[in-house]
């Protein structure tokens, strides 16, 4: 009996680390896929962009999460963007992986490039524990194996975006539905609390080839919870660096290049929490793929 309240207690525990860091999503290279925070953002580009990512969180800690995305998006009709992402995350015995279908509407304010859209997010994902990660004194407890270790659940995401030239932002809210999952006989709940993320920049010239970008991506739960990372990004002839900073979290470095059709970035967090103790930081690689790279976008 100790031993299962011990089992029951950790997975708690890893419920709940699990619950925060999926509703607190912290991405480094945020501003290189706005698709990922905002499906208003759907079409907001002049090409159409394929991008996968992969972030292994507190590398060094046994079971720490990661987060694999692979998504596109782009402008399909003179005002219609659709976009489609998969992901996975996954701590320790842990996981939720899920697909996203997108469609933004997009209205030119100008003859300068402003627009407004609004995007609309179907998401269908499951939440899942794998068992053959837990250490059990009795695997054939009746206590795990007559409950359900996976729920499939959909949910809605909607976003607000103003884009320029060279600024942005947007509003946008995650999980409409606000779910609540239920796990192991109701024994790990996790209730999906509807996310606000906020992302707002400006790309400003210096000199011939280069630029200066600060950006802001603020997080909130209707809990009180929040999240802000600031960042500032130097350009040069399509090569960048720079880096940024998480509160309550870490700090964090990036770099990375575009070249013809493809892109590249890398990003390494400094952990500035309890945690920095028990690990070496986090680590985020970004690639991707331009369709249509040198073709203008035109709304009218």
């Amino acid at each position: 009996m100790i031993r299962k309240i011990l089992v029951f207690a950790s997975l708690l525990l890893v419920s709940s680390s699990l619950a925060f860091s999926q509703q607190i999503l912290s991405y480094s290279q945020y501003s290189l896929n706005k698709y990922l925070i905002n499906p208003a953002a759907a079409g907001c580009e002049s090409y159409v962009p394929i991008i996968a990512s992969y972030k292994q969180y507190w590398t060094g800690i046994d079971g720490s999460p990661t987060l694999a995305d692979v998504s596109a998006s782009g402008m399909f009709s003179n005002r219609a963007g659709l976009g489609i992402r998969g992901y996975d995350y996954t701590t320790g015995a842990l996981s939720k992986a899920g697909m996203e279908a997108t469609y933004a509407y997009h209205i030119p304010l100008n003859s300068n490039g402003s627009n407004l859209s609004f995007g609309l997010s179907g998401v269908l994902y499951q939440e899942y524990i794998d068992r053959s990660k837990l250490n059990l004194e009795n695997p054939n407890d009746p206590l795990f194996t007559n409950s359900a270790d996976r729920e499939i659940v959909p949910d809605f995401n909607f976003g607000l975006y103003y884009y320029s030239k060279r600024a942005y932002v947007g509003v946008a809210v995650y999980s409409l539905l606000g779910r609540n999952v239920n796990l192991e006989d109701k024994n790990l709940s996790n209730t999906q609390q509807r996310n606000i993320f906020i992302i707002a920049g400006y790309d400003i010239p210096v000199v011939n080839k280069f630029s200066i970008e600060p950006s802001v991506f603020a997080k909130m739960l209707p809990t009180g919870i929040y999240q802000v990372d600031a960042s500032v990004k130097f350009n040069y002839n399509g090569l960048w660096i720079g880096g940024g900073y998480r509160t309550n979290d870490a700090t964090y470095v990036f770099i990375g290049m575009k070249k013809d059709n493809l892109i590249f970035g890398y990003s390494y967090d400094m952990v500035m929490s309890g945690l920095s103790n028990y690990t070496s930081g986090s680590h985020e690689i970004f690639i991707g793929f331009m369709i249509n790279n040198s073709k203008p976008k035109l709304l009218n």
